[in-house]
């Protein structure tokens, strides 16, 4: 089924695979940044995710959101992401 994803003000990322009834942390995104405002999911590899959040740029990680690396925007605060076909 279909997993669902979420973060916010020094929540961590959060994941959810019944359709948002319970969540486990995935990953301390306060390592990354301390407020989460955009997660993306990879249509094709759900299992790469991008986050975006306050100072932090964009953050990329391969493994369903345990690692995570930067991927540029150093410092900016990222409020949306999305994939253009």
């Amino acid at each position: 089924g279909a997993s669902f994803f979420a973060g916010g003000f020094k929540t961590g990322i959060l994941k959810s695979s019944d359709h948002g009834m319970s969540w486990t942390k995935v990953s301390d995104a306060s390592l990354v940044c301390e407020a989460v405002y955009a997660i993306l999911v990879d249509p094709i590899d759900p299992a790469h995710l991008y986050l975006g959040g306050n100072g932090a740029g964009i953050w990329e990680s391969s493994d369903g959101g345990r690692k995570w690396k930067q991927t540029g925007l150093e410092g900016m605060h990222i409020m949306n992401l999305g994939i253009y076909p």
